[in-house]
């Protein structure tokens, strides 16, 4: 055990599905650098407001008198930095998406402390006036995510060639309101940025937009730029998946995510339904021959934590390029990338054929992430980070 001269911390659990399951396993993370990381989880109703839970916090924060407390995606301290500036308690918030979109001059504080899973959204928040950014990637939890042969009885539901877990991002499709723009310029100019940004290597949106406002001599006015940059990239996001499922449609790829994906797949996808990521995620890791990871385009150059989980179940991941894929492996020896759909195709023919470059790629990309890139790994980084400054 590591010990760090930190020696309790209160991790907030967020919301939704993967934001608690990521604050669970950096806290035991950090329990294992001899940390007495205590979660606390504030859910409130909308109607009632923070004031429900502001009385419960603070009251942990005078029994348990942390350190610091740490906040996967900022969460709730993003909406009330006032009364986080209030404690005198430094807050970490560890950021695993796109910061932008809610983050500004009017939330942050002087003790708050920034990481983020993209080094691209470092030098941004540092602009918006965070003392303090550093990048800290994703990774894994080898506890939940451990391997079982493929050959394994409880696999057998799983076994295909390839395989794609995610968001059809269907729910959020901006296309509605797409068609309600009623300027055919504005219009013709937010589809053209969608398309583009669609196709990798997935250009920046804003750069996008500001070319193509110039090339058809219109200027598009909204009430805040970041959240209509966010949405044509998660419309961008949406286009490229489908693209590529479908594009793997002969090939009889299992997808398993939302039922957005029984609207927008092709004859050939066979599409699975939800999985349960506690129970039977690690199954289907091990057991797809293919793990495909097709990422939000939000990611400029980090890779999600799909990229850390199926090499610790032992699973062969395609991935598409980024720069921390060459960073954190070596995509000759242990994972593979592709920079378009042709080599896309190409590449899952390749491994197809080739199951002995396959799985030894596979137990390569193992090694690596159960050697450097589990939670306990990364909340030792992160406290070594913090003891430099708080």
């Amino acid at each position: 055990m590591s010990e760090s001269r930190f020696t309790k911390v209160l991790a907030l659990t967020g919301q939704g599905m993967i934001t608690p399951q990521i604050s669970t396993d950096c806290t035991t993370g950090m329990q294992k650098s001899g940390v007495e990381a205590t979660t606390v989880g504030l859910m409130y109703d909308d109607d009632a407001g923070f004031p429900q839970v502001r009385d419960k916090l603070m009251n942990f924060i005078r029994e348990k008198k942390p350190d610091f407390i740490f906040a996967v995606d900022a969460g709730i301290v993003r909406d009330e930095p006032e009364f986080f500036e209030s404690t005198g308690v430094p807050v970490v918030a560890w950021f695993v998406d796109n910061p932008l979109v809610d983050m500004g001059p009017h939330n942050i504080f002087d003790r708050l402390f920034v990481f983020s899973w993209d080094r691209l959204y470092i030098e941004p928040m540092l602009d918006l006036g965070c003392r303090f950014a550093r990048y800290l990637p994703l990774a894994t939890n080898p506890s939940s995510f451990r391997r079982l042969p493929p050959d394994r009885p409880e696999c057998e539901p799983f076994r295909c060639d390839i395989s794609f877990v995610g968001s059809s991002l269907a729910d959020i499709s901006i296309q509605p309101e797409l068609e309600k723009v009623a300027d055919p310029l504005v219009k013709k100019v937010l589809i053209e940025v969608i398309e583009a940004h669609s196709r990798m290597p997935h250009p920046p949106v804003g750069g996008l937009r500001t070319e193509a406002e110039k090339r058809h001599g219109v200027r598009i006015t909204y009430h805040d730029m970041r959240v209509l940059d966010y949405n044509l990239q998660v419309e961008g996001t949406f286009k490229y998946r489908v693209r590529a499922v479908n594009r793997l449609a002969r090939r009889g790829i299992h997808v398993y995510g939302d039922d957005g994906w029984k609207q927008i797949i092709g004859d050939g996808v066979k599409f699975r339904g939800r999985i349960d990521y506690e129970k039977d995620l690690n199954k289907m890791y091990s057991a797809s021959r293919i793990n495909l990871n097709l990422s939000k385009t939000q990611l400029q150059t980090a890779v999600n934590q799909r990229v850390f989980d199926a090499p610790a179940c032992g699973g062969f991941v395609l991935t598409d390029y980024r720069e921390d894929a060459e960073r954190l492996f070596d995509v000759e020896k242990e994972i593979a990338v592709f920079r378009s759909m042709d080599e896309m195709d190409e590449l899952v023919e390749r491994f197809l054929k080739d199951d002995s470059d396959r799985e030894a790629r596979a137990r390569n990309a193992r090694r690596n992430v159960l050697a450097h890139h589990t939670y306990a790994i990364r909340m030792r980084e992160m406290l070594a980070a913090l003891e430099e400054v708080i």
